[in-house]
């Protein structure tokens, strides 16, 4: 039998649910022998020998399997106890007295279940488990007992399930059972995932055990369970992890383009806020109570920044909860909250019990848009619009070269002030200008200036010209000539991707239907180049290649904009290691994709991290939408 490579059995011995707890329920797995207590005085023997919990026939060692089975019980018993500042722990305490109520003055003190055995060796009842009511707060070391021999030879569910019974006893409560028909504990009702049964009746044939105050079809025990736990026993609640408004929520957890976070609702009264901010277009946010035993059943909300409720879930027959919508770039509120289900006195059940753990996932959109300039200059398909700090400002600008009808080079520079751009014409017919010609920007001289390159078919072969910036025009250099293949067809781009300072070329490829990756790597002279990918995912002509620092890691980056087959635009990041690319997908469908789009990169609202642009034709002008990098 396989044991879950998610556990690590080193530990099983040491796990606690909340360390440094007053208050100790411990789960005595190894053995023990009890003596000089009421068990030892009530017609038992002198010492009572619980053996360590096995259902292999060798309870000399634990097998790996038998390991797994301990922490999965405990796991379940800690999900019962997770809404009260208690200790579930299989960790011996160090001092018995932490077992034991010494007196009122007292501050540490819990109950040990001792697990393992059989009913047969000693106790002469049939039964699961056994504890006296109210030993949670006896001066002695007074266990509760459960029966691995008797809970289907420690099946993970019902030993835990008794576990959790024989404990809830020793906190001072009675059994939940029925009036009519006459019972001594009562199974439950309903079926599948929200099958609910009280903790205190006989929870072993129903997924969602909760404690109970009897709200149930001729319940025959209506004691609160909450309070007589929280107010009898020297703890209470758990102290809330989360805020209950929105005013208060707290921030999700936010990694890459994914958010997880992770909470309890301690009471029937708790709700749980988190705040997060994400960019328009579809979010997916999911919440899962524990994987196993759970006992919260899940209400999720969603809120804009106005509080209004946008969407919610709570499936009938699931205790997760779920949301995907689409929404406008903003500020967002996710509440949570334990919820019953529909008629209790059918097979429903209030939101009584609907304590527990919960578990926050999903995708949020980390691009927002602005309009930043709407007619702003001529717009024709041949333009060869690029990004670059061409005034040393801090700001990135764009500047459109294109043929000024003889043939001839000229370029605009469309200065950025932070919110929009002005349009300069920085150079007149300065060179020559054909379609298959690649322009790119970057500071090849590392003299803080941008500067441009043009990249050219030279009888087969690529020549670069590099037109340095003085920060008001250019001057053309010869860099390279003849310096590897050149097709139109190769994807040409710009970045320091060693982090010396000095910006370099990227020759993206097609090589095969896949993609390889030649950095010419600059000396603030020439180019020198190195094969950095071969064959690294696919390529076509008409995705589109970026470069920039998206992650603020000083090493610039690639990115591939591409048509996701339905005419939307997915994004994916090569992130550098200064070496090689690594691939995530930071945007799915955001957006129309086509081919005539101008997308480009440039950090154009000075925060340190770098933003996309599209620059598209909206009626023979140009229109230019910002896609703002959130964090």
């Amino acid at each position: 039998m396989s044991v879950s490579a998610s556990l690590d059995l080193s530990k099983t011995f040491f796990l606690n649910s909340l360390p440094g707890a007053n208050q100790t329920i411990y789960l005595d797995f190894d053995g023990n022998i009890t003596s000089g207590t009421l068990w030892n005085t009530s017609e038992r023997p002198a010492n009572i020998i619980t053996p360590a919990f096995d259902f292999d026939g060798n309870t000399a060692s634990f097998s790996s399997v038998e390991l797994e089975r301990i922490q999965y019980i405990w796991q379940r018993v800690a999900e019962d106890f997770s809404p009260f500042n208690v200790n579930v722990t299989t960790q011996a305490p160090a001092d018995i007295n932490d077992l034991i109520k010494s007196g009122s003055d007292d501050t540490r003190w819990g109950v040990r279940v001792a697990i393992g055995g059989s009913y047969d060796d000693w106790y002469g009842k049939a039964a699961g488990g056994t504890a006296y009511v109210g030993s949670f707060n006896w001066n002695s070391d007074t266990p509760a007992f459960v029966f691995d021999e008797n809970t289907i030879n420690g099946d993970e569910k019902e030993t835990a399930e008794t576990i959790s019974h024989e404990v809830g006893h020793t906190l001072g409560l009675e059994h939940d059972a029925r009036i009519t028909p006459a019972e001594e504990y009562y199974q439950g009702h309903g079926s599948g995932e929200t099958g609910w049964a009280p903790i205190m009746g006989s929870a072993y044939y129903q997924s969602l055990a909760q404690w109970s105050k009897g709200e149930y079809a001729s319940a025959n025990n209506t004691e609160d369970d909450l309070q007589i736990i929280t107010t009898q026993n020297g703890f209470t609640y758990r102290a809330d992890d989360s805020g209950d408004t929105i005013a208060t929520a707290k921030p999700l957890t936010i990694s890459s383009t994914s958010i997880s976070s992770s909470g309890i609702i301690e009471r029937n009264t708790d709700l749980d806020f988190y705040s997060f901010v994400t960019g328009t277009g579809l979010i997916s946010l999911i919440v899962n109570p524990f994987s196993r035993g759970p006992n919260l059943d899940i209400l999720a909300e969603l809120y804009n920044s106005a509080g209004t409720l946008i969407a919610s879930s709570n499936p009938t027959d699931l205790l997760s909860a779920s949301i995907t919508t689409n929404v406008v770039a903003g500020n967002y509120y996710l509440k949570i909250d334990g919820i019953g289900k529909e008629n209790p006195l059918l097979t429903g059940y209030t939101d009584y019990g609907s304590l527990g753990q919960y578990f926050i996932s999903g995708t949020l959109n980390f691009l927002n848009i602005q309009r930043w300039a709407t007619g702003q200059g001529g717009f024709w398909d041949t333009q060869k619009w690029l990004v670059g700090n061409f005034n040393a400002d801090g700001k990135d600008d764009l500047v459109n070269v294109f043929n000024d009808g003889g043939g001839l080079a000229s370029i605009d520079t469309h200065l950025s002030n932070g919110e929009s751009f002005g349009i300069q014409r920085w150079a007149t017919g300065q060179g020559g200008f054909w379609d298959t010609q690649k322009w790119l920007v970057g500071d090849f001289n590392a003299d803080g200036k941008d500067d441009l390159v043009n990249v050219f078919n030279d009888g087969g072969l690529a020549s670069i010209d590099t037109h340095l910036s003085n920060g008001e025009s250019f001057g053309i250099q010869r860099w390279a000539t003849g310096q590897g293949g050149f097709w139109d067809t190769q994807k040409w781009l710009v970045g320091d991707f060693n982090a010396d300072g000095k910006d370099d070329l990227v020759n993206v490829f097609n090589d095969g239907g896949l993609a390889s990756i030649d950095t010419h790597l600059s000396n603030g002279e020439s180019f020198d180049s190195q094969r950095w990918a071969t064959g690294q995912g696919g390529f076509w002509d008409t995705q589109k290649w970026l470069v920039g620092d998206f992650n603020a890691d000083g090493k610039d980056d690639l990115v591939n904009v591409f048509n996701d087959g339905g005419g939307l635009a997915n994004i994916d990041i090569h992130l550098s290691n200064g070496e090689s690319f690594a691939i995530q997908r930071w945007a799915t469908g955001q957006g129309g994709f086509g081919d005539t789009q101008k997308w480009l990169v440039g950090d154009f609202n000075a925060d340190g991290k770098d933003d996309l642009v599209n620059v598209f034709n909206d009626g023979g002008l140009a229109t230019i939408d910002t896609h703002i990098l959130i964090t």
